[in-house]
């Protein structure tokens, strides 16, 4: 939709040519914009909160998280941690083998 908007304020612009260089290189800033507003309700991961050894370690913020994200009872947030956990001793043992 932000699109057809944008598309339709360049189509407007066609006789001013200043005016369309300055709305050409000032677009980019439409998405930047809601991708910013959007940050600051996007909730941290709980993946980011399970990795081993980091001082960021905290199995209950990421329980706290995924309890908020899936919006379900202590039993199933439980459950999908699993997934995350098990992804984590994944990727560490792939890691090693690299090495």
């Amino acid at each position: 939709m932000v699109g057809f908007a944008l598309n339709f304020i360049f189509f407007a612009a066609q006789e001013d040519a200043a005016m369309k260089g300055r709305l050409m290189l000032g677009a980019p800033f439409v998405p930047a914009l809601m991708l910013l507003v959007g940050l600051y309700f996007c909730p941290e991961s709980p993946r980011y909160y399970m990795r081993l050894g980091s001082p960021s370690y905290n199995p209950t913020k990421a329980y706290e998280i995924l309890k908020r994200l899936r919006k379900t009872e202590v039993c199933m947030s439980h459950r999908h941690l699993l997934p995350v956990t098990s992804s984590i001793i994944h990727s560490v043992d792939v890691h090693s083998e690299e090495c």
